[in-house]
This record gives structure tokens, sequence and C-alpha cells, in this order.
């Protein structure tokens, strides 16, 4: 009877979530705006969900003492009946709630209902009520179901820590924002910029130098690599999407230097001469780009090729590591609400660079890989792929900024408007 009580133990675990938050919501969330924001839609009745949850628990401890299946599945489809209705308006809620006019309050029920996956969990559960009976005689699909179940349930965080990590968000942005709520609006809109985990999964398999150089080469039946140089080939396809990284990251970075700048001047606060990222990395990326583009994938295959790549990745990556050295001091650490986002962003770039130097150390170490191709992809290829996926996932953790950026550029201009 594991299953159906794991899907009541999920069940309840997401109608006391959405409880407590919709509680927060309603109550100390507004409280922190003044009261200046209201809420267009009708508060739940958290009473009738407190009833839902006792039920649950009254059934769940039923069908633990049942040792058969079709019993425990006639009494948890038989409570489903009862409930139903009651999740189908939770789900109405979100959904309005979702839809609201008041983009304070839309956003933050993205924060506290939407991110969560409480929506999507709820869901989940009623479509797979209309499956429950194919798990009797297959063990495999049984349990497969029964460990994502208890994955979801892991999975929902605490609504204490929710509400309060919303709560802390708010008093912040309220503290140096006041309560101008054209600005609020802007900077809680931060909150849902992260990328989704699709997104994200398809921004890891993306390197526009190889897609280019296949794209050019239709047809490489014809060509033929040695052992060696297939070895060459599968390190460049490593190093050179770091290549490919910078050139992406040189645009947040032109955003984060020039609104950094803007900010600290829009407050009167001392603020560095601008890195100027276009005259010193930008050109040099395009064109080491169209070379590589231009050789091919024979041209990545050659040991002289390895070479170059190297020494432009490390080049490259000491600039950032002087163009970073240049914010030091300048960024406020009291103010995390207006330079929070700076000192994050200017911190990740920071690991990024020195865990992609930690990588090109590694390969010029003359006592380890000494640039040696065969060492390289043998003896070292473990460390090497484990050191150098470090400094991937820190340049990951770096994408959201682009969004967040994107929110500080209109909180800047709307500033820069009402000075004007």
């Amino acid at each position: 009877m594991k299953i159906f009580e794991a899907l009541l133990e999920l069940q309840n675990t997401l109608l006391k979530y959405y409880s407590a938050t919709i509680q927060y919501l309603y109550h100390e969330l507004l409280t922190l705006f003044e009261n200046k924001v209201s809420i267009d839609v009708e508060k739940p009745d958290l009473e009738r969900i407190s009833f839902y949850t006792s039920l649950i628990e009254k059934y769940q401890y039923q069908i633990i003492q049942l040792t058969d299946f079709n019993k425990g599945h006639t009494i948890y489809m038989t409570l489903q009946q009862i409930i139903n209705s009651g999740i189908q308006d939770v789900l109405v809620t979100i959904t309005a709630l979702r839809n609201s006019e008041q983009k304070l309050i839309r956003v933050s029920s993205e924060a506290l209902l939407i991110q969560p996956g409480i929506e999507e969990k709820l869901k989940w559960i009623i479509n797979e009520n209309n499956h429950l009976h194919n798990f009797q005689n297959d063990q495999d699909r049984y349990q497969a179901f029964f460990a994502r179940l208890k994955n979801e349930i892991n999975d929902v965080p605490p609504p204490q820590y929710t509400c309060s990590s919303l709560n802390k968000f708010v008093e912040d942005i309220v503290n140096e924002y006041s309560l101008d709520i054209p600005v609020l609006e802007i900077v809680i809109d931060k909150l849902n910029r992260n990328h989704s985990e699709e997104e994200l999964y398809l921004e890891k398999l993306q390197n526009t130098i190889l897609q280019h150089i296949l794209e050019q080469e239709v047809d490489t039946s014809s060509v033929s690599f040695t052992e060696q140089e297939i070895k060459v080939i599968d390190i460049m396809e490593i190093l050179t999407a770091h290549i490919d990284f910078f050139k992406r990251l040189s645009k947040i970075y032109i955003k984060f230097d020039k609104l950094l700048l803007q900010k600290l001047r829009l407050d009167n606060l001392p603020a560095p001469e601008s890195v100027e990222i276009n005259s010193h990395i930008a050109k040099k990326l395009d064109n080491f780009i169209a070379n590589l583009v231009a050789g091919g994938t024979v041209g990545l295959s050659t040991e002289q090729t390895y070479i170059s790549v190297f020494s432009f990745i490390q080049n490259i990556a000491f600039q950032f590591r002087t163009f970073n050295e240049n914010y030091i001091g300048y960024i406020p650490e009291s103010r995390p609400a207006r330079y929070g986002d700076d000192e994050s962003f200017w911190t990740l770039v920071k690991e990024y660079i020195a865990t992609l130097l930690r990588v090109t150390k590694f390969l010029e170490d003359p006592n380890g890989c000494n640039h040696d191709v065969n060492i390289i992809m043998g003896s070292s290829k473990e460390e090497f792929e484990q050191l150098e996926n470090e400094a991937r996932e820190y340049f990951f953790a770096l994408l959201p900024f682009e969004r967040i950026f994107e929110c500080d550029e209109r909180i800047v201009n709307h500033q820069l408007g009402e000075k004007n």
C-alpha cells in the first residue's frame, strides 16, 4: 500500500504548503507593501483546505493497515472523489494569481507557488490517478512510480523557507527603493528571471564554433583522421566551448559594466573607469573564431591549433581577471537590493576565470600533462574533464544575469527618466 500512502503524503504536503503560502501572501506580504497593493483574487477558504488535509491523514492511516491492492485503490479513489473539487479550486486560484492585474502579486505568486512546482505536481497527481490500476501487475512500473513519488515529496520546499526568502527579498527592496511601486515591480521581476532546466540543458549543448564548422562541411565522408588527430579534435570540442562562452560572457559583462557605473553615479558613489570590453576582447574573439571556422575540422585536428586555442583561452582569461579587478572596492556590500546582483555576478566571473585558469595550468604542467594529447585524453582524461566541467558550471551560473541585468536596465532608465 506504499504507493497510495505516498500519494496521500504528497497531496497533504502540497495542500499544507499552499495553505501556508496563501496565508503569507494575503497577510504578511501585503503588510510589507503597507497595503498600497491589493490582491484582485478572492482569498481562498483555508478552513476547507485544513478539512481536506485532516481527511487525507485519516484515510492515510486506514490505507497503512491494508495489504490488498484493490482495497487500497478503492479507498484512495473514494477520497479523491471527495477532495477533487478542492484541488481544482486550488489550481483555479493559482492560475488567477498568476494572471493577476497586480504585477507585484503576480510575480510573488510565481515565486511562492509556480517555481516550487505546486501547480505542476497537483496536475501530475490528477493525471496519474487515472492509471493507478496499471501498477498492480507491473512491479517495474510500480517501483519506478513509487521512486518518483518519493522524489516529488522531498522536492517540495518547507513553506517557511519560501516565505521567509521572499520576505527578506521584499524587505531589502522596500528599504532600498521605499515604496516606489513601478521600481518594485521591476526589481521583484528578477525572482522569475532564472533559466528553466530545459533552457540550461540546451545552453549546455551549444557551441556555435562547432555548429558553424559543421554547417560549412556538408560532406566529410572523404576525410579520415588518425587516432592522434581524433584525440586532438576531442580536446578541441571541449576547449572551443570556452571561446564561445567568452563571446557570450562579453555581452553580459558589457551590460554589467554600463549599468553598475550608471547606478553608482545615480547614487553619487565613486565609480571606476569603464573596462571597454568591445575594444579589448570582442574583436579578438570575432577574428579568432572566424579563423577557427575557416580551418574546419581538419584545422581542429592539428596540435598547432590546439596550442593556439590553449594560448588564446589563457590570454582572454587573464584579461577578464584584470577587468574584474577594476571593480574591487566599488560595489557596495551594504545595499544588497541595489547591488547584490552585481556582487554575485562579479564573484561568479572571478570563480569561472580562476577555475578555467586551473584547467590551463593542468594542461601545461611540465610534471603532468605538459600538452601531451595522449596523456590528456589518456591517464589524465577523467581529471581534465572533471576540472573543465567545474569551470563550465560556473559559466552556466552566469547565464541568468543576462535577464537580471535587463531588469536593472529598466530600473536605471526609470530613475534617469525621473531625474530628468
